[in-house]
């Protein structure tokens, strides 16, 4: 996964794992809409990509959290965007969910 992600990133772009199945990317001099336009192109790529587990196709899908540095501090990005990806795992996953109340960007 960390490989697909990187190959659809900018190369001041960074990419980190944050748990298990969990990532953190960081898109510096991005702005909320060009951020949600990059997060949208790489869900939808991940789930038109299934993963090959021993010989079958297994579909994935890509939930994702954005919370803008303007909006937060650096302390709350974290808490801000993990509450956010709760809220998008439990309305269905493979969707994008900002860290602001009640505003869901896709």
């Amino acid at each position: 996964m960390s490989g697909r992600l990187l190959n659809n990133m900018r190369s001041v772009d960074i990419v980190a794992r944050y748990g298990g199945e969990e990532f953190v990317i960081i898109l510096p001099d991005c702005t909320k809409k060009n951020a949600l336009a990059a997060i949208e192109r790489i869900r939808e790529m991940v789930a038109s990509q299934p993963v090959a587990v021993n010989n079958v196709q297994v579909p994935v899908t890509f939930s994702a959290e954005l919370a803008i540095s303007d909006e937060f501090t650096p302390e709350q990005l974290l808490k801000e965007a993990d509450h956010a990806l709760y809220k998008a795992k439990q309305a269905g996953r493979n969707r994008i969910v900002c860290a602001k109340p009640t505003a869901v960007c896709s």
